[in-house]
């Protein structure tokens, strides 16, 4: 047994268990029901390193719509569906709107100061120096640049743009197209925080390399299990100098790697800005607004790392839901054909009078869920919950987890839930449209996703532009054999199919014109 095992066994998970048993004492309501616990690690072992939504969706046709795993020092409350998540995440936002403090990827690594990890309220961790209420701040400023209809609008000419590059940059793929996917949203993540327009080349510029060793960064340390440290806040106590303690060096270096990149983009705009060359981003504006200095730094980095990584998730999975389903490819460019015609790349004023191939973003939004297990919140105080089966105690500082996969796949909201089927958003004489996805596919009450405007409009304008110009198939061997695809996920805080290879072809000679036509 390794010497962090040692000490976790015979040290730590004795007095948490202690600490936590003194805790329940005296409270009324129980905790939501879940499975057995075993004696000091609790539910340790019911959480899977691997695709552990799955995990919790059992969790919910054995438990319930909440339900509650304990381990030493810490409780995990699992929300499931729809209905308990707009009670406790939405209607008690005011309780329940802070974030899990994660010493490692937080403190430690420097992402508290980030919007996903930032405490709500001012009383919670946040960076010396920093304006109270900034997660308000912060929040204000992406609604202003990005939160509505007239802003959304304003942005739209960049997502064209980078539409067009990206068709051309995929253009007779056979093989693996999420690396050109990761480049194209990166690429417009970036030009809406920073103004930077990052070259087409076949590499990525000096900027571009360290935001997305940044991002990578983030995704990795905070994906489920990805530290004791975090799992269990009390190591975070353990000297660096001993076994075990090597956690405290890596999280200083990613924490200085993320000020220089941060750093890094700020500059870059000032020096366009200076030179009258800067195309206006969010944090262009927040210096001409003259916002607090730390606040742009943290926002703009917000934005191109998120904006980037969501929407990659979201493209990979419509590619990969239309190589899996060629008649929904063909009714979507048939409508596409019928409305638009073939002269030009559709645009959002064509979404209302293209219902089916709206339909078809909706359903890769519920089908292929970027964030499968959220981001969790955390209670601020001790409240019950009162569920159809009784009163539940939330307890202070408990993690609460939207199990986000399971309601997007719910029974109860969609039938037969597994089935990539765009029609369940289109109402008939015989059957109402089914709910929109998007209710429950950008978080929930106070921590809702600021850009999901410009995420619905983006999704929208790069799966209409690709079904318009491009036939997608499975990709075929050295002896012109298809290549089955496996469905599989990647385990992260935003996951991605494993990797897949398609064909992508121009559908004919006047859709390889609209490609590299001006």
């Amino acid at each position: 047994m390794s010497f962090p095992i040692q000490l976790l066994v015979f040290v730590v998970l004795p007095c948490a268990l202690l600490l936590f048993s003194r805790r329940q004492r005296g409270r009324r309501a129980p905790l939501p029901p879940g499975p057995p616990r075993l004696p000091l690690i609790g539910n340790l072992l019911d959480i899977p390193a691997k695709e552990p939504w799955l995990a919790f969706t059992e969790m919910r046709a054995k438990y319930g719509d909440v339900t509650s795993l304990t381990m030493p020092g810490r409780t995990i409350i699992l929300v499931h569906t729809a209905s308990a998540a707009t009670s406790i995440l939405i209607h008690s936002s005011a309780l329940t709107s802070e974030r899990p403090v994660l010493p490692l990827a937080g403190a430690l690594c420097g992402y508290d100061t980030q919007l996903p990890l930032s405490q709500y309220t001012a009383d919670g961790p946040r960076a010396p120096g920093a304006v109270n209420n900034r997660v308000k701040a912060e929040r204000k400023c992406f609604h202003g640049f990005l939160g509505t209809p007239g802003a959304v609008a304003a942005l739209v000419p960049r997502v064209v743009d980078e539409v067009r590059d990206f068709l051309r940059a995929v253009e007779g793929t056979e093989g693996d197209v999420m690396h050109h996917i990761s480049r194209a949203t990166m690429r417009f993540s970036l030009r809406i925080a920073y103004g930077h327009k990052a070259d087409t080349g076949t590499a990525p510029d000096a900027f571009v390399r360290e935001v997305e060793i940044g991002s990578d960064n983030f995704f990795e340390m905070t994906k489920p299990g990805a530290s004791f440290v975090d799992l269990f806040p009390i190591l975070r106590h353990w000297p660096s100098w001993l076994p075990g303690g090597d956690f405290h060096r890596v999280g200083a270096q990613i924490r200085k790697h993320l000020e220089y990149t941060r750093d890094m983009g700020i500059t870059l705009v000032k020096q366009r800005m200076a030179h009258e060359s800067n195309e206006r981003s969010l944090a262009s504006s927040m210096i001409e607004t003259k916002e607090d200095e730390f606040l742009t730094t943290v926002a703009a980095f917000a934005l191109g790392t998120g904006a980037s990584d969501t929407t990659a998730s979201q493209l990979s999975g419509f590619f990969l839901a239309m190589a899996l389903n060629p008649d929904i490819q063909r009714a979507a460019q048939a409508e596409l054909d019928a409305v638009v015609g073939r002269s030009r790349l559709p645009t959002l004023e064509d979404q209302s009078s293209l219902p089916y191939v709206d339909a078809v973003c909706k359903e890769v939004l519920r089908w292929f869920v970027s964030a499968p297990a959220g981001l969790p919140h955390r209670a601020k105080q001790d409240f019950v919950y009162e569920s159809a089966t009784g009163p539940m105690l939330i307890p202070k500082d408990a993690m609460l987890v939207p199990n986000i996969w399971n309601m997007n796949r719910d029974p109860d909201r969609y039938v037969n839930p597994d089935k990539f089927d765009p029609t369940r958003f289109i109402a008939t004489k015989d059957k109402p449209a089914e709910e929109n996805p998007a209710k429950t596919s950008f978080g929930f009450g106070r921590r809702i996703c600021p850009g999901r405007l410009l995420a619905e409009s983006s999704l929208f304008l790069f799966c209409s532009a690709v079904l318009s110009v491009f036939d997608i198939g499975k990709a075929h061997d050295s002896e012109g054999k298809e290549i089955d695809i496996a469905l599989g996920f990647t385990t992260q805080t935003v996951i991605h199919p494993t990797p897949f290879k398609c064909s992508v072809r121009a559908r004919d000679g006047s859709a390889r014109s609209l490609i590299y036509g001006a």
